[in-house]
């Protein structure tokens, strides 16, 4: 796939064998993507970017919570008692780890952060927060994330729409404003450390213009 220009499907319908041409175009760059989003550069296990490096398994921080069961005690009871109703479902019997997903992420030895569910998701906004634990003294702790606001600095305690980078240490939070995603806000934060360690502001992007248009959002920090 990767050295043709395009894949020809045949399909049997009502009306016969039909071909459809499907353009390989964007396979390579792909591959290459992959490559480097999984380790594999100059491996010899790469899909494009071959080596003789010897191939390796794949390391993540990243835990995958299925439920609330997959949840240390201590951070099920804080999730439930102290982060202003976040664990609150549709019913009692509903489990937001089960229908929204959330994942644990180890960043020292015996400390992980948690992105977990804070209610339920509107039409385009998910709300999050997280949790720092410490499994050796049991502590837990809500982080409150820096942002720009109006007059200077200020810290907000729920996130939405967040994506978490593994190899950067960056967590991402996109509030859109609308479900065109042409406005609302972006942020980014860097994690560096332990359990006492805070997340880092290192960009914001507001627009209030709903235009339609995407690459044209204000920066908010760093200033320029």
């Amino acid at each position: 796939m990767m050295s043709g220009a395009s894949l020809m499907l045949e399909l049997d319908t009502e009306e016969g064998f039909i071909k459809v041409p499907v353009s390989l175009f964007g396979v390579t760059g792909s591959a290459l993507f992959m490559d480097e989003a999984q380790g594999r550069l100059g491996n010899r296990d790469a899909l494009q970017a071959k080596g003789d490096g010897e191939p390796k398994d794949a390391v993540t921080r990243v835990t995958v919570l299925k439920s609330s069961a997959d949840l240390p005690a201590e951070v099920l009871q804080f999730w439930k008692s102290h982060t202003d109703g976040c664990s609150e479902g549709r019913d009692q019997e509903d489990d937001l780890l089960t229908s929204f997903g959330a994942i644990s992420i180890s960043v020292e030895y015996d400390s992980s952060l948690f992105v977990l569910p804070c209610g339920l998701p509107g039409a385009y906004n998910f709300p999050q927060t997280v949790l720092a634990y410490d499994k050796q003294s049991k502590n837990v702790r809500q982080l409150s994330m820096p942002v720009m606001g109006q007059r200077g600095p200020t810290l907000i305690d729920f996130v939405y729409n967040t994506n978490w980078d593994d190899r950067d240490s960056t967590l991402t939070a996109f509030f859109k404003g609308r479900g065109l995603g042409d406005c609302g806000s972006r942020m980014v934060w860097h994690w560096e450390g332990g359990f006492h360690s805070n997340f880092q502001l290192v960009e914001e992007y507001v627009k209030d213009n709903c235009d339609g248009k995407h690459d044209d959002w204000p920066q908010t920090w760093p200033p320029k």
